[in-house]
C-alpha cells in the first residue's frame, strides 16, 4: 500500500462535517476560483522562495477569500504550497556553492541543530491549531508577522548601507590605481588587480576580510577552487576538505532521521498504521512522544557541533566575519529559535522562514546563506505539516498534490529571476528587503482578512476552544 492510498483511505467525514464546500468538491470542483487561485499562487510562490520563505502569510488569505476555505483551511492548503516551493528552491541551489568560499551555500550544521527543535515544534503547532479558534490564530499570525517585517528591515538597511561604503572604497581604489599607471607609466594597475584577485582567492579562512555583502551571487561552480596551500597544516587541511562537500553525509542522516520519524509518527497517532484511538490516555502518551526523541537528536547534533568547533580551534582555523561559531552562546540559542519557528509555522500557516529568515540575518548569516538555509529547512517542517494535516483529515489529497505543484512552479520562476537580479546589481540586500517587504504586506493582508472573516463569525465561537479536531 502506497503513502498515497494511505491517505486517500482516510475518512471523509470531518472533511464533509467541518471545511467548506470547495474542499468537499474537490480540486477541480470549483471552477475560476481554482484556475486564479493557482496563477497567483505561482506568482506569490516566486517572490516567497526566493526570499527564502515559505509564504504562508500571502497564500493563507489567498486560499481563505479567493479559493474559499476559510483561514482555518487555508493553513493546511498553504502548507501543501510551501512544501512544494521549498522543494522547489533547494533542487536549484542543491548544486550551489557559497558566495565567499568554498563550501555548500546551505548552512547544513545550522540545519542539523535546528531541525530536530522545529519539528519538535510542529507537533505543538498543529495541536494548537486545532484547538485554537480562528480569532486567536488571527492575532498571533498579525503579531509574529509583524515583528519579523520590522527586524528584516531594519536589517536591510543596514547592510544596504555597509554595501555602498564598501562600493565607494573599491571606486575610489580604481581611480587612484589608474591615476598612479598614468602617472608612472607602470603595471601598477594589473599589479594591483592581481594583488586583490589573489586577496579574495584564498581559502575561507582569513581574518574575516573577505565581503561577502558586496561580492557576487553564488555560483554552482566553486569559486575557490584554488591548489592547496603548503603551509597549511594537514589537520587544517582536512577541515577545509570535510567542509567543502556538498552533501555532508552526518548532517543529512540526521534530517532523514527525524523526516521518517515524523511521518511514521503521525500515520499511527491517527490509527492508520496500527490500531490507535483518538483522546485516550494512549493517544496522549503517544502524541508527546517527540519530546523525548527530539531532544535527544538534538543533543547528539550539540555534541557533533562541539567537536567540530573544539578540531577547528585545535588546528588554528579561522572564520569569515559572516561565519557562524559553534560556541556555547550559538548552542543555547538556536533551540529556542527552532522551536519557536516550527511552533509558528504550523500554529499560523507560515513558512518556517518568515521567522527563522529575520533571526539567521540577526546572527550575521549572508543574505544569500540564510535565504537557501531557510529554504532547506522548511522542506521539512513542510513535509513534517503536511503529512499531519492529511492523516488529520484536514488537507484533502487532491489539493495537497496540486498545490504542491504550483507552489514548485514558483519556486523555479523565482529563483531564476532573482538570481539575474543579484548578478546585475550586486546587492545581496535585495534579499533582505524582498524578505521584509513581503513579510509586511502579509501582515496587511492577514489585519484585513481577519476583520473581514470575524465580522461573519457567530459571538459564540469566537472564543471557543475545541479538541474535536484531534479525535
Amino acid at each position: 500500500m502506497t503513502i498515497l492510498s494511505i491517505f486517500e483511505s482516510i475518512p471523509k467525514a470531518r472533511l464533509l462535517a467541518e471545511t467548506t464546500a470547495v474542499l468537499e468538491n474537490g480540486v477541480f470542483g470549483t471552477t475560476w476560483q481554482i484556475w486564479v487561485s493557482s496563477i497567483l499562487c505561482i506568482l506569490l510562490g516566486a517572490l516567497a522562495t526566493s526570499a527564502g520563505i515559505g509564504g504562508g502569510g500571502l497564500f493563507v488569505p489567498l486560499y481563505a477569500f479567493v479559493l474559499g476555505t476559510g483561514v482555518k483551511y487555508g493553513v493546511p492548503v498553504s502548507k501543501a504550497t510551501i512544501f512544494g516551493g521549498s522543494l522547489g528552491k533547494y533542487l536549484s541551489t542543491a548544486f550551489t556553492k557559497h558566495p565567499t568560499a568554498n563550501r555548500p551555500i546551505v548552512n547544513y550544521n545550522l540545519v542539523a541543530m535546528m531541525q530536530s527543535w522545529e519539528l519538535l515544534g510542529t507537533i505543538f503547532g498543529v495541536f494548537f491549531n486545532v484547538l485554537f479558534p480562528e480569532l486567536v490564530i488571527v492575532i498571533l499570525l498579525v503579531l509574529v508577522l509583524g515583528f519579523s517585517a520590522y527586524k528584516t528591515l531594519k536589517k536591510g538597511i543596514q547592510q544596504f548601507k555597509k554595501e555602498s561604503n564598501a562600493m565607494k572604497k573599491e571606486i575610489k581604489k580604481s581611480q587612484s590605481t589608474v591615476t598612479l599607471t598614468n602617472d608612472s607609466g607602470s603595471d601598477t594597475a594589473s599589479q594591483s588587480e592581481a594583488s586583490q584577485v589573489d586577496e579574495e582567492t584564498k581559502a575561507p579562512m582569513g581574518d574575516g576580510s573577505v565581503d561577502g555583502e558586496v561580492s557576487g551571487p553564488a555560483s554552482s561552480v566553486a569559486p575557490f577552487d584554488v591548489e592547496k596551500d603548503p603551509a597549511i597544516s594537514p589537520e587544517l587541511q582536512a577541515e577545509l576538505d570535510l567542509e567543502a562537500k556538498l552533501f555532508p553525509k552526518w548532517n543529512l542522516a540526521v534530517l532523514a532521521v527525524m523526516t521518517v520519524f515524523i511521518i511514521f509518527y503521525s500515520l499511527i497517532k491517527k490509527g492508520i498504521i496500527g490500531e490507535m484511538k483518538g483522546c485516550t490516555a494512549g493517544y496522549w502518551v503517544w502524541y508527546f512522544v517527540p519530546v523525548p526523541f527530539f531532544c535527544l537528536l538534538g543533543a547528539f547534533v550539540v555534541k557533533m557541533l562541539r567537536a567540530e568547533f573544539r578540531r577547528k580551534q585545535a588546528v588554528g582555523y579561522e572564520y569569515q566575519d559572516k561565519d557562524l561559531r559553534w560556541d556555547d552562546a550559538t548552542i543555547k540559542k538556536t533551540p529556542l529559535v527552532g522551536f519557536a519557528a516550527g511552533v509558528a509555522a504550523s500554529l499560523v500557516g507560515i513558512g518556517g522562514g518568515m521567522v527563522t529568515g529575520p533571526l539567521f540575518l540577526e546572527l550575521g548569516l549572508d543574505p544569500r546563506v540564510s535565504s537557501s538555509t531557510s529554504a532547506f529547512m522548511i522542506v521539512f517542517t513542510g513535509m513534517s505539516s503536511v503529512v499531519q494535516y492529511l492523516s488529520l483529515g484536514y488537507l484533502p489529497v487532491d489539493f495537497a498534490l496540486w498545490f504542491m505543484a504550483m507552489g514548485f512552479i514558483g519556486a523555479q520562476l523565482g529563483h531564476h529571476s532573482v538570481k539575474k537580479l543579484l548578478e546585475r546589481s550586486g546587492r545581496p540586500s535585495l534579499i533582505c528587503f524582498l524578505l521584509g517587504g513581503i513579510i509586511a504586506v502579509s501582515v496587511l493582508i492577514m489585519f484585513i482578512n481577519g476583520i473581514v472573516s470575524l465580522a461573519s463569525t457567530p459571538a459564540d465561537e469566537l472564543f471557543e476552544f475545541s479538541t474535536k479536531g484531534m479525535c
